[in-house]
């Protein structure tokens, strides 16, 4: 009777053993051992490049253009307003004689009176003369720079384009603005080396079209240029 306890444990040896002998036999002919996980090819490292927009807009011929054009209708404005500041200066000078008039005790009450007369329709138109003026400059001055605001806004957008034309073409992943500053006011680009910079690059490009036509040419004059 006691050899009957330790069959369930002779069965259990004898599956372990067999167990131990399937691991450790080699695999037979028709069994194709696992291939290996396929190896990733290597990521290349990214292509970035960075620009100074502020030196590229700056340097680029067609803001100096523009700055001229702009240049040209502030100094119309200008000259406008001092003819009309010369005949407010005249109608002036008319009410300081007049005045010397009012304050002779010898003139005749009836002169005395058309003087007075006249004087009060001087200064009014004086008065009317000077707030046109004002507002000719004022509404003279938003139009210049409403123009001047979409001016830039097409120069900067013309910048752009050509930066986005050369990074594609040079297969740039990324292009930086150096000169863009974070909520703090704090350059964006803290360091970068000079072989990542492509501003000169850049400027050069954008530049080189108006260089060849004024070679042969003369660069027009700035007309605020010696003026206050």
């Amino acid at each position: 009777m006691r050899l009957y306890r330790f069959i369930p444990l002779l069965l259990a040896l004898a599956t372990l053993s067999c167990r131990e002998k399937v691991r450790t036999s080699p695999p037979s002919s028709g069994t194709q051992p696992s291939s290996a996980p396929a190896a990733f090819p290597p990521v290349p490292p990214l292509k970035v490049a960075s620009i100074d927009i502020q030196r590229l807009f700056k340097g680029y011929y067609r803001t100096e253009e523009i700055q001229k054009e702009l240049n040209v209708e502030q100094v119309a404005i200008k000259g406008e307003s001092d003819a009309r500041l010369e005949t407010l200066r005249s109608i002036e000078t008319e009410l300081q004689n007049s005045a010397r008039q009012l304050a002779d005790p010898a003139l005749a009450g009836s002169v005395k009176e058309k003087v007075a007369q006249d004087r009060a329709l001087r200064r009014e138109e004086a008065i009317a003369l000077e707030r046109a003026r004002r507002e000719f400059i004022d509404i003279k001055g938003k139009q210049i720079n409403e123009k001047a605001a979409a001016q830039m806004r097409g120069i900067v957008a013309e910048i752009r384009k050509s930066i986005e034309d050369m990074a594609r073409q040079e297969d740039y992943d990324y292009v930086f603005d150096r000169s863009g500053l974070t909520t703090s006011q704090v350059p964006f680009f803290l360091f970068s080396t000079e072989s990542t910079d492509l501003t000169a690059a850049m400027l050069e490009k954008l530049n080189r079209d108006h260089s060849m036509q004024t070679k042969t040419g003369e660069a027009t004059p700035d007309p605020l240029e010696g003026k206050d």
